[in-house]
């Protein structure tokens, strides 16, 4: 009786073969299913990626100590050896608005308002931005790390070439200045430079250049990770005040806009599975119209009307699971690869 009952629901009512009828809901039950998790997929490595970015400037998350302490640097060295010991890196880190000044060898002189970051662990960094750098060519702490774009607006300069950096804020009588050593890698940000130029207006030196630099700047620690509960009470409670902020505090219209946008677009993948389900629930009626006399004939053979509904509803439903399925394996596939 239950292999009667699949031939009228899989089999053709002229001839022999299998509904094709079918397949377009399966097919349908496949897309919708992975119009969801692709969207979501998608815009969520997009703000992952971002982040990521982010989190190579300025860290994942950054400590800052709450009032003006008279050693400074010493209590952010003290919370450093503290993170050191959990196996946490950390970088003594200032941000200062500075004026570069560049002179290239045919004597054009190039003026830029930046913002410098002074950062005394490099290696993240470098990490980060996947930089190669020849140690035996320049020392860091000489150096200067620009953006490709800023590379670009001061003619790419030479390897060796001496970059210096005003500081206006930090100068009694006179600015405070310095001089560095053009390194020859530049970083380069794709998909943030929509919220911020970092390749335009950021620069990176090191950290006790920075300091000498900018006398009356305030230092704070950058982390490549986020701090638990735990060690931020241990911290406020044996060694300092601080104020902790996460890297989402920096742009947080940029992120809720994208979280929005990121639930907003998968709901319109929900919206299309319940517009499909109306369609699917359509083709089912025209089903049962076509095969009317066949299903009739069943309840002459004896078979139960709820019977019946029961293995009619359980046929459906497990195409659809199989739809579902297929449309989850094909996003987990396409994310394998890398497509999404």
């Amino acid at each position: 009786m239950f292999k009667y009952f699949l031939r009228i629901i899989f089999k053709n009512n002229s001839n022999n073969k299998i509904n094709s009828s079918l397949l377009f809901p399966l097919f349908a039950t496949v897309i919708s299913t992975m119009v969801p998790i692709v969207t979501y997929s998608v815009v969520e490595s997009i703000e992952n990626e971002v982040s990521n970015q982010i989190s190579s400037i300025y860290g994942k998350s950054q400590i800052y100590l709450s009032s003006s302490y008279y050693e400074e640097d010493n209590k952010l060295l003290n919370i450093k050896k503290y993170l050191k010991d959990l196996n946490k890196k950390s970088s003594l880190t200032i941000k200062r608005k500075a004026l570069l000044v560049y002179n290239d060898p045919s004597g054009k002189k190039y003026n830029k308002v930046v913002t410098v970051l002074g950062i005394s662990d490099f290696d993240i960094f470098i990490e980060k931005n996947k930089i190669r750098l020849y140690k035996d060519e320049f020392f860091i702490d000489s150096g200067i790390f620009i953006g490709d774009d800023l590379a670009y607006q001061l003619g790419f300069p030479e390897k060796g070439s001496i970059i210096s950096i005003i500081s206006p804020l930090d100068g009694v009588l006179f600015p405070s200045s310095n001089s560095f050593r053009y390194l020859d890698q530049n970083f380069v940000f794709e998909k943030i430079n929509s919220i911020d130029h970092f390749e335009n207006e950021f620069v990176f030196i090191d950290y006790a250049k920075a300091l000498d630099l900018f006398h009356s700047a305030k230092s704070y620690l950058s982390l490549p990770v986020n701090l638990s509960r735990s060690d931020l009470e241990y911290i406020r409670n044996n060694i300092a005040d601080i104020d902790y902020r996460s890297w989402e505090n920096l742009y947080p219209l940029f992120f809720r806009a994208i979280k929005f946008e990121k639930y907003l677009y998968t709901g319109f993948g929900f919206i299309i599975i319940f517009i499909i389900c109306i369609n699917f629930y359509g083709l089912v009626n025209l089903l049962l119209h076509r095969k009317r006399k066949q299903i009739t004939m069943l309840s002459y053979l004896g078979m139960d009307s709820n019977k019946i509904k029961v293995l009619f509803i359980l046929t459906l439903l497990s195409l659809s699971f199989t739809g579902m399925l297929f449309g989850v394996f094909l996003s987990y596939l396409m994310a394998q690869l890398d497509i999404i």
